[in-house]
């Protein structure tokens, strides 16, 4: 509400993974819209590794910036460009949120058109910087304890079922990958047994 969405194009959230020192190392789409129709946007979850993007090292900066034209600024490296551009994408706004030192995700906002954001506009952003990050952060946070809560669940139904069937520790073991699997949100999820001369790896359950 903050910008004229009649002209907005693309608008990301994305969240930042750091390691102990602060540094980020991966970014991911975490919320996303698309004022263009196209359906161009880049889906939900998809991440990169920081080295690709160069302009990454402005997230650990606490301010507000515009870029009037993506083609000319030299913050923006060549393969960025080119990824923005072959989009038809113009002009931006980057707004990093940091939790102390810690950059934790950024929003950023895209236009078509060069030099579309206003002064009045920048202005509200910056005016609004710490409320936005406080309710992004509160919603990671949400998302974190829900997470949590969910593994703990799933731990506690896991060891229900070893109590409850030992007589079928094959049915056990399906029941804990297709669990843990699930739950967890992982692509697989296998058990394997060691071999009684302890040279191979037996797959039990997957």
């Amino acid at each position: 509400q903050m910008v004229n969405t009649e002209k907005l194009d693309r608008a990301f959230i994305l969240g930042l993974d750091t390691n102990e020192e602060n540094e980020i190392e991966i970014l991911h789409i975490d919320a996303n819209w698309d004022g263009t129709g196209e359906g161009k946007v880049t889906p939900v979850g998809t991440q990169f590794p920081a080295e690709v993007f160069p302009v990454v090292s402005l997230f650990n900066k606490p301010e507000l910036f515009v870029f009037n034209d993506f083609e000319t600024d030299d913050r923006v490296d060549e393969a960025m460009k080119k990824w923005l551009l072959g989009q038809g994408l113009r002009s931006g706004i980057l707004l990093p949120l940091l939790d102390g030192d810690r950059p934790f995700a950024a929003v950023f906002l895209e236009s078509k058109e060069i030099d579309y954001f206003t002064k009045e506009e920048e202005r509200a952003f910056e005016l609004v910087s710490g409320q936005l990050q406080a309710v992004v952060q509160n919603e990671y946070l949400l998302q974190a304890t829900t997470k949590r809560a969910q593994e703990l669940a799933t731990v506690a139904e896991v060891s229900t079922a070893v109590t409850s069937a030992q007589e079928n520790p094959q049915a056990v073991l399906k029941q804990m990958v297709d669990l843990t699997k699930d739950r967890f949100g992982l692509y697989h999820a296998h058990v394997y047994q060691m071999n009684e001369i302890g040279d191979t790896l037996m797959l039990v359950s997957g």
